[in-house]
Parts: C-alpha cells; sequence; structure tokens
C-alpha cells in the first residue's frame, strides 16, 4: 500500500498529464512543429545604387583620305580624214583616158560604181544629163532604147549611137527596170537580154584618165590592176561627183583609194 505522500504524488502526475491532453486537444499544431533548429533570417541583399555616367561619343577617326584620281586622259584625236584627190577633167585628164583606152590591151579594167546614194531615177537623170542612153541587148545587137521614165521600149537611129562608148553599164537586175527584159522576150523571143546603159566616149575618157593619173602619182602602174570600185553621189552644192574607194590590186589584193572626180564640170570632149 502506499502512504499518504505517494498518493499526492500520483495525484499530481495525473493533474498534469490531464492537462498536457487537454491542451494538445485545443492546439494540435504544437504537436507537428519541426523539432529541429530555425535557420536564421537572412537580411535582404541590398543592391548598390547605379552609378549614373555620363556617355561621351567616341572620339571620331580620322577618315583616309580618298586617293587622288588620277587626271582624265584627254580623248584620243580621231584621225582626220585625208580629203580625197579632187580631180575636175581638163583636156589633158580626157586626152591621157584616150590614150590608156585604145593602148591597154583586152581595154582599161571595168569601173563599178553604186548609185544607191541617188537612187535609180537620180542616177538614170544624171546619166541623161551627161548624154547617156538605156538599150536592150540581146548579145549581139543593140534591140530597143528604153525609155525609162514611161516603162517602155522605143526605136532608135544607128546613126545616133555616134559618140557613145562601148563600154557599157549593165543594169539587168535593176528592179526599176525589171519589166524591161520580159517585155523584150514578148516582142522578139526568147534571147539573153540585157539592159545597158552606153556613156558618151568623153565620159569614159574623163573617168579613165582620172584614175590613171591617180594611180601614176602613188608609183604604181595601172595595167596592174583589175578593176575599180566606186560610188556616185551628189555634193551638197548638187554636183554629181564619182568617188573612187578601192582598186583590185593582181598581187596585193584590195587597196583603198582616195580620188573624187567631179563630172558636173570640165572638159567634155
Amino acid at each position: 500500500m502506499r502512504g499518504p505522500a505517494g498518493l499526492v504524488a500520483a495525484l499530481v502526475v495525473g493533474l498534469v498529464l490531464g492537462a498536457l491532453v487537454d491542451l494538445w486537444r485545443h492546439d494540435p499544431r504544437v504537436a507537428i512543429r519541426p523539432l529541429h533548429a530555425e535557420e536564421p533570417q537572412r537580411e535582404p541583399r541590398r543592391e548598390a545604387p547605379p552609378t549614373i555616367v555620363a556617355l561621351e561619343p567616341p572620339p571620331e577617326r580620322p577618315r583616309p583620305t580618298p586617293p587622288a584620281k588620277p587626271p582624265a586622259k584627254p580623248p584620243a584625236p580621231r584621225p582626220t580624214e585625208q580629203a580625197p584627190d579632187s580631180v575636175v577633167p581638163n583636156a589633158v585628164i580626157l586626152e591621157h583616158g584616150r590614150q590608156w583606152l585604145s593602148l591597154v590591151e583586152g581595154g582599161f579594167p571595168p569601173i563599178s560604181a553604186r548609185y544607191s546614194h541617188l537612187g535609180f531615177p537620180g542616177y538614170a537623170a544624171a546619166m541623161e544629163a551627161l548624154g547617156g542612153r538605156f538599150f536592150v541587148y540581146d548579145g549581139d545587137n543593140l534591140r530597143a532604147e528604153i525609155d525609162w521614165r514611161a516603162g517602155r521600149l522605143v526605136a532608135f537611129e544607128r546613126s545616133s549611137l555616134a559618140g557613145l562608148s562601148r563600154r557599157s553599164r549593165d543594169l539587168t537586175d535593176e528592179a526599176a527596170l525589171a519589166g524591161v527584159v520580159t517585155g523584150a522576150a514578148r516582142a522578139w523571143g526568147p534571147a539573153p537580154y540585157q539592159v545597158v546603159l552606153l556613156v558618151p566616149v568623153w565620159l569614159d575618157q574623163a573617168l579613165v584618165g582620172a584614175i590613171v593619173a591617180h594611180v601614176q602619182a602613188q608609183g604604181r602602174d595601172p595595167r596592174e590592176f583589175s578593176g575599180f570600185e566606186g560610188r556616185y553621189v551628189r555634193t551638197p552644192a548638187g554636183e554629181l561627183v564619182l568617188q573612187v574607194l578601192a582598186a583590185r590590186h593582181t598581187a596585193a589584193g584590195t587597196i583603198p583609194m582616195n580620188l573624187a572626180i567631179n563630172l558636173s564640170h570640165g572638159a567634155r570632149g
């Protein structure tokens, strides 16, 4: 049996335990609080106030000086066109031409001249003004004269051929005279018809004499050539000029020429 002191002690213990149980019932959070020591609170980190610095523009770098442009070269001078050897036929030129036309075996080399600068009507009118005439040739004889303006064939007197050169110009391929060959074939039957231009003898003498004088002045023999090429033009003053631009040399080939024969002035035989 316990004594009075033991009873008192037991009573005290029971009261304490009852108070603890009652406390737990009213505040259960106490029981689940973590038992480990609380971490010390850290002071929030204070950032230092930003330092305001005035920004200065960077120093300008010296710009490289561009290399100086070389002075522009003056344009190369254009080659000065040499003035043509201009010839106005005179009595000496005509005589020179007459001799060469009669002396050269086989005849003087042909002179082929374009007339595109004049057009066919301009060329035909210019040749007529110099005494030229157009004919139909059948390979053996002149069959009819051509009235190129009216586009018809007309009869002619043989005696009227006196004074015309036998060195004819072949114009069969001229489009303006395309109907002439067809008309001749209807009139006289098939034949190798041609359209030819006959000019006065003095005109052939003037052309040949001027070409011979020009070639000889260059130290060449006219007999070394097989032909000459040129073109008919009108000067601003309206003068008819044959420009001889090239020559076919038997050894050197085609060589340039620079000869202008004025046919609007000078001797006419």
